[in-house]
């Protein structure tokens, strides 16, 4: 601020001075100390007027800075002080006065025509700085106009009365057009606040237009639900009568078939005591020689020790992986499928060895299956589902499917399960018997009378796709749902794509998440996949980039291709706090998965 007014001072006062200077030599005004009256003129009056009236009409202030005539620049910064002198003797006539007065009247309205173009200009260029430097400019302009009216006081003591009152009606005129201007720019800027109020105004209005409008359709998504919630609950209702009803028939044709087992179990147990018999009359036998005798209680307690082993381990190491529906995929939608039960997985019998009185004695499949054979054909179920596994895995006897069919319905007729279930899959998969989907659905219903979730699972796949039951899509809802209460990790997923698909049941995507979340729990890479798309898209759950990546992390670990393809998207949308959280939760449940709860 400061530099500005040292500028504005050093650029107009030598031009004030100079046009005060000029207007004092064409009017023949020389220094004065003080404004008194020059002394009369001495000289000859020619004119025939008084020395009085050939003397200024006014007073003139002249600054200390101004060199008056016939002094020099020398003289005058060597502090002389300048002295009165008279002035011309000719006295000017009055037409030359009033020449003189307009011209510098003249002067003077072009002096300060030029200052108020140059103020002007000034404040223009001041304009267009900062908004902190408007105040300065502000000052600035008050500074000049502080200035200009010294000036105009100053010249208004050399003009008359009548050129002072006009000088300050222009002063006063352009002092108004200034406040004019000044009130049209305030106006200006006023306006323009009013435009971006009201801009801000409408903006407002559209922003709570489009909440509204949110609400609404969030109300209208609301009471969708709520009526799909009860066309559900009347639906559950409907599938729980019927269910009762078929709870009901089940349970009449189990007493008859509990019946005919009670009659077929007198049967076996007087077969059982036949050979009871005939096994001691050979025992009597066998006892004239200690020695065959001993050897015999050695074989027989051998048999039984590696009938119990060989049970053990095959219960340990079957698997049944039950019918699972596959999710429709971005490029394409796979048709729903079903992964068939497999067979039971390589027993390892080479291992099994049994402590004898004297030393270990390796079992080889030979004698498992001599062994075992002997048993099945005594009517031990265990042992004929046993001997199924072995035929159908040629361990120990000669690969035959038709053989291990065959054992299996040993078994299954005695009211194993295992053999129930796998005689199903044989049927349904026409392995050593005709295909027959009637039979394979007979047997899963069998075994699953007993609760064996993988017969569950399969028959909710064959009411499903309709094999060998008529297709009954609330059926097959019903015993995946069964099974998945048990724990079976394919009918969780398939209830879940059941509940997504709204198939069998009323969609609803907080249950298909729960129940792919059953399923993820336990490892399942598609039910994984599934529901950190469902966090990720805010489906069924709340919105949840972290967990959606643990998900599909977990899924892509396994392979998943398109598990792996989201990981990359994901990590852009996780802060590097976010993504460490979530690697230390995928750690955690992934532990959780390779250790179930016993």
């Amino acid at each position: 601020m400061k530099k500005i007014i040292i500028f504005i001072f050093l650029f107009f006062f030598p031009c004030v001075i100079y046009a005060q200077y000029y207007h004092w030599v064409e009017n023949g005004v020389h220094n004065f100390s003080n404004f008194q009256t020059p002394p009369k003129q001495k000289d000859k009056n020619t004119s025939g007027k008084t020395p009085s009236a050939m003397a200024p009409k006014g007073s003139i202030i002249l600054k200390e800075s101004v060199i008056g005539p016939g002094k020099t620049l020398s003289s005058q910064k060597a502090g002389k002080i300048p002295v009165k002198r008279k002035a011309h003797l000719k006295e000017k006539s009055p037409e030359v006065k009033k020449a003189l007065e307009q011209k510098r009247a003249a002067e003077q309205e072009r002096a300060l025509a030029l200052e108020q173009k140059k103020i002007a200009e000034q404040k223009k260029a001041a304009e267009l700085k900062k908004a902190a430097e408007q105040e300065a400019e502000r000052q600035k302009k008050l500074e000049q106009e502080k200035i200009a009216e010294q000036k105009i006081a100053e010249e208004q003591k050399i003009a008359e009365e009548q050129k002072i009152a006009e000088e300050q009606k222009k002063i006063a005129e352009q002092k108004k057009a200034a406040e004019l201007k000044k009130a049209a720019e305030q106006e200006a800027e006023r306006q323009k606040k009013l435009e971006q109020e009201k801009i801000a105004e409408q903006k407002k209005i559209a922003e709570q237009e489009r909440a509204l409008a949110l609400e609404q359709k969030k109300i209208a998504e609301q009471k969708i639900a709520e009526e799909q919630k009860i066309a559900e609950e009347q639906k559950i209702a409907e599938e729980q009568k019927k269910a009762a009803e078929q709870k009901k028939a089940a349970e009449l044709k189990k007493a008859a078939e509990l019946k005919k087992a009670a009659e077929q179990e007198a049967e076996r147990q007087k077969k059982l005591e036949q050979e009871k018999i005939a096994e001691q009359k050979i025992i009597a036998e066998q006892k004239k020689i200690a020695e065959q005798k001993k050897a015999a209680e050695q074989e027989r307690a051998l048999a039984f020790e590696q009938k119990k082993i060989a049970e053990q381990k095959i219960a340990e190491e079957q698997e049944t992986i039950p019918v699972k529906i596959f999710p429709p995929r971005e490029a394409e939608k796979t048709a729903v499928k079903g992964k068939v039960p497999v067979k039971e997985k390589d027993i390892a019998l080479t291992d099994i060895r049994v402590a004898g009185p004297e030393k270990e004695l390796p079992l080889t499949d030979k004698q498992a299956a001599f062994w075992h054979k002997k048993a099945a054909e005594q009517g031990d179920a265990a042992a004929q589902y046993t001997l199924g596994v072995l035929y159908s895995k040629g361990r120990g006897v000669p690969q035959d499917d038709k053989q291990a069919a065959y054992w299996y319905k040993k078994a299954a007729d005695q009211g194993n399960v295992s053999a129930q279930f796998n005689l199903g899959i044989m049927h349904s998969k026409g392995i050593g018997v005709p295909q027959d989907d009637k039979q394979a659905s007979f047997w899963y219903k069998k075994a699953l009378e007993k609760g064996k979730a993988g017969a569950q699972a399969n028959l909710g796949y064959m009411y499903l796709v309709g094999k060998g039951v008529p297709q009954d899509d609330v059926q097959a809802a019903y015993w995946y749902r069964k099974a998945a209460d048990q724990g079976d990790v394919a009918a969780q997923f398939n209830l879940g794509m059941m509940y997504s698909n709204g198939k069998g049941v009323g969609k609803d995507d907080e249950q298909a998440a729960f129940w792919y979340k059953k399923a993820a729990d336990q490892g399942d890479a598609s039910a994984q996949f599934i529901l950190g798309r469902m966090y990720s898209n805010g489906t069924g759950v709340m919105q949840n980039y972290q967990l959606a990546y643990v998900w599909e992390s977990l899924a892509a670990a396994q392979g998943h291709e398109l598990a792996i393809k989201d990981i990359n998207i994901l990590i852009k949308k996780l802060s590097l706090q976010q993504l460490a959280e979530a690697e230390t939760l995928e750690a955690k449940i992934q532990h959780q998965i390779d250790h179930p709860p016993e």
